[in-house]
């Protein structure tokens, strides 16, 4: 495949997925956080609650909201997320206004912020994945991290907090709580859908049969490893062996390892993203 039809397939799955993520947040939102009067993420939580107060229609909220917010995004950000986060806030409002009155006829609070947690993180995974946006938050956080190195996850946890404080003094805490436990949802699944699916293990290796391991490894695993130098022990092995495995890898891995040497040492870090042979490869658009 060349560099022209990666290009163009990165572009038809942008244009499919980021809508059909926005279409699953929204069915979320409408689905079963507005029948009991729960909030979600960011400004879709503050379109929420003004619904809830005022009968303004969410729809109509966030795309007044996101106004001001795609200004300063023209000024700060770059070009490709901002047509991309434009087009995501579009389906995403189009979707909201299409499935207002929608319902999926759950009874109990708790089950309905769990699922709809659940619903929305993945939603939200789907659009992220591509390099998209609903907007909102979003943008905001990118602003915030590129002029005072502030993370995503801080940006949206004060927020957050501030929309749960708000909901607890007007509807009480157990909404409040219920709708705590609906964010997490929403956070624990777009974290999954944007590195669960392509989760690595590092495994660092300090063997004096490094020889051997590595070449084992290579024979029945398929994975090679990369040499590093010890320098800070002059009585242990002077080359560290790392290799970057699947999960699915490491039981057969630490099989070879302690095979051919039962003293060596071993340390196992997660690593949530690896691109190249062996791994996920995405065209880059």
């Amino acid at each position: 495949m060349n560099e022209k039809q990666t290009k163009i397939i990165g572009v038809f799955s942008k244009a499919v997925l980021i809508p059909l993520g926005a279409f699953i947040f929204a069915c979320g939102v409408n689905g079963f956080f507005v029948p009991h009067q729960l909030l979600s993420t960011g400004v879709s939580g503050i379109s929420l609650l003004v619904n809830y107060l005022w009968g303004i229609p969410v729809w109509l909220m966030v795309v007044a909201i996101n106004v001001p917010i795609f200004i300063l995004a023209w000024i700060f950000v770059s070009r490709r997320f901002f047509y991309f986060s434009l087009y995501g806030l579009f389906a995403y409002t189009l979707f909201l206004w299409l499935t207002t009155g929608w319902s999926f006829g759950v009874e109990n609070m708790l089950l309905s912020a769990v699922a709809g947690g659940a619903m929305c993180g993945f939603g939200l995974g789907l659009v992220l994945r591509q390099g998209g946006s609903k907007g909102g938050m979003d943008i905001i956080a990118g602003i915030m991290h590129k002029f005072y190195s502030l993370s995503y996850s801080t940006v949206s946890a004060f927020v957050n907090f501030i929309i749960i404080a708000v909901m607890a003094a007007i509807f009480g805490l157990e909404p409040a709580l219920l709708t705590f436990g609906a964010i997490f949802a929403i956070g624990r699944v777009a974290e999954a859908m944007l590195s669960g699916f392509n989760k690595s293990i590092t495994v660092l290796v300090l063997s004096r049969s490094h020889n051997k391991i590595a070449e084992l490894a290579s024979e029945e695993l398929g994975r090679r490893a990369s040499v590093l130098q010890n320098i800070e022990d002059e009585k242990r092995p002077k080359e560290i062996l790392m290799f970057i495995i699947k999960p699915r890898e490491l039981s057969r891995l630490k099989d070879i390892i302690f095979s051919e040497d039962k003293a060596a040492d071993i340390s196992i870090i997660d690593t949530k993203e690896v691109r190249g042979a062996g791994f996920e490869r995405k065209g880059l658009y």
